[in-house]
């Protein structure tokens, strides 16, 4: 299956509770990656430091964490994730900003783990 992928945001909806990560996540980067995937008529991923790779519509409660570095740990969990989720082709939407890296390093080694294809587009 082919999947569009983006990061988590730092900006985040507040609200109490569980929402939707294509609701929780704020950037503005979501909102593109959200309407890229609909417009492909595929899924929408984004890769959170704190749970893996996750489905746009997976709720989640509010937190505060940002990944500053690769961890072959996560690496490994976006793996199975992929697998589980039978994700075989990626389309990664970035920003080429430093704070990009370590997510795109993850998604990197992840792809290879499970032998997933990945294209990674800046924007």
């Amino acid at each position: 299956m082919k999947a569009v992928v983006t990061i988590c945001s730092s900006r985040k909806d507040p609200s109490p509770g569980l929402l939707p990560a294509m609701t929780r996540y704020q950037g503005s980067h979501v909102g593109k990656a959200r309407a890229e995937a609909a417009s492909l008529g595929a899924p929408l991923y984004i890769l959170s430091g704190k749970f893996g790779l996750i489905r746009g519509d997976t709720p989640i409660p509010n937190y505060d964490y940002h990944l500053k570095e690769e961890t072959p740990g996560l690496a490994a969990l976006v793996a199975s994730q992929l697998s589980t989720e039978e994700i075989t082709d990626m389309d990664f939407l970035c920003l080429d900003e430093k704070a990009w890296q370590p997510y795109g390093a993850v998604l990197t080694r992840a792809a290879e783990l499970a032998g997933a294809v990945l294209t990674i587009r800046k924007s």
